[in-house]
């Protein structure tokens, strides 16, 4: 028994290590800066900081689109 909690110990010490590697990796290394977001072909543009979804940042800026999805990105609408 005392080997499947060694075990069942080591993973999770393991992928809670990784999952604190990638979220300070993420911080150092993912410069998502100021994004300019086109509408409909310069007729309007928007600057945004990046890191949020498309969705997310147009109704930030007051740009309301429908969504089927919620905004995860699978219906196809944004």
């Amino acid at each position: 028994m005392t080997p499947i909690i060694t075990a069942v110990l080591v993973l999770s010490a393991l992928s809670g290590i990784l999952t604190v590697l990638l979220l300070v990796a993420e911080f150092f290394f993912a410069n998502y800066g100021e994004c300019t977001i086109d509408v409909n072909k310069g007729e309007k543009t928007l600057k945004v900081n990046g890191g949020a979804s498309l969705l997310t940042s147009l109704a930030s800026q007051k740009l309301f689109l429908p969504s089927g999805c919620g905004g995860r990105g699978s219906c196809g609408t944004c």
